[in-house]
C-alpha cells in the first residue's frame, strides 16, 4: 500500500468489512476515481469531505520531506552578537540550525493539533465508552430498514456522574491544547510562509 495521498488501495475501513464482491468492486472503483483526481487535480472528492484532516495529514509529511531535501535556509534574524562574533561558516550553520528548529516545531504542532496523532490522550476514554456501551439501547429498527442505537446520558446515572465530569473536563483541556497548537502553528506558518520554497 502506498500512502502518499495518491493511491491507497485496501487502506480504508470499508475493505475490512465482510463485503460481497459487488460492494468490494464498487469501493475499488471509487478509490481508482479518487486516485485519478489526485493525479490530475492534486486533491479528490474524498479530500474535500474533510479538508482540515487532509491538511493535518499531508502537511507534516510535506514539511518533513521539505526539511530533509532542502538545499538552503532563509536568513532568519538572529542576535546581532552572533553576526559579529561568528565566522561565515558558523553563521551559515547557525542559520540552518535555526531553520531546522522552526520546521521541526511546525511539524510537531501539526501532529499535536490533530486528534488522531496528538501525544496527549484522555485518560478516561476507555472507561467512559465502556460505560456508554453498558447503557446502550438497541438495536432499533428504523422505518427505512436501517439500524440505530440509543445511548443514555451518563450524567443521569449516579454511579457514572463523576466519570462523565472527569471525561468531559479532560476533553475540554485537550481541545484547548490542540487549539493552542493550531494557533501557534498558523502564526509560524504565516510568518515563514514565503520561505517554504527551495
Amino acid at each position: 500500500m502506498i500512502d502518499n495521498g495518491i493511491w491507497r488501495p485496501f487502506g480504508r475501513f470499508e475493505y475490512r468489512k465482510p463485503w460481497r464482491i459487488h460492494d468490494l468492486l464498487k469501493c475499488m472503483r471509487q478509490d481508482i476515481k479518487w486516485a485519478h483526481q489526485r493525479v490530475w487535480k492534486g486533491y479528490c472528492d474524498y479530500d474535500l469531505y474533510s479538508i482540515d484532516h487532509w491538511f493535518m495529514k499531508i502537511m507534516p509529511e510535506m514539511l518533513q520531506e521539505f526539511k530533509k531535501k532542502r538545499h538552503g535556509s532563509p536568513e532568519i534574524e538572529g542576535s546581532p552578537l552572533q553576526l559579529i562574533f561568528l565566522n561565515e561558516d558558523d553563521r551559515d550553520q547557525d542559520v540552518h540550525h535555526r531553520w531546522d528548529k522552526i520546521l521541526e516545531r511546525m511539524i510537531f504542532l501539526l501532529r499535536e493539533m490533530n486528534e488522531d496523532t496528538c501525544s496527549h490522550k484522555n485518560p478516561y476514554r476507555k472507561k467512559y465508552f465502556a460505560a456508554v456501551d453498558k447503557y446502550r439501547e438497541g438495536p432499533i429498527e428504523n422505518p427505512d430498514g436501517s439500524t440505530t442505537y440509543r445511548y443514555k446520558d451518563l450524567k443521569e446515572v449516579p454511579e457514572y456522574r463523576e466519570l462523565d465530569e472527569k471525561y468531559h473536563k479532560a476533553e475540554r483541556r485537550l481541545a484547548r491544547y490542540r487549539m493552542d497548537c493550531k494557533k501557534e502553528f498558523f502564526d509560524l506558518f504565516s510568518q515563514y510562509f514565503f520561505h517554504l520554497w527551495d
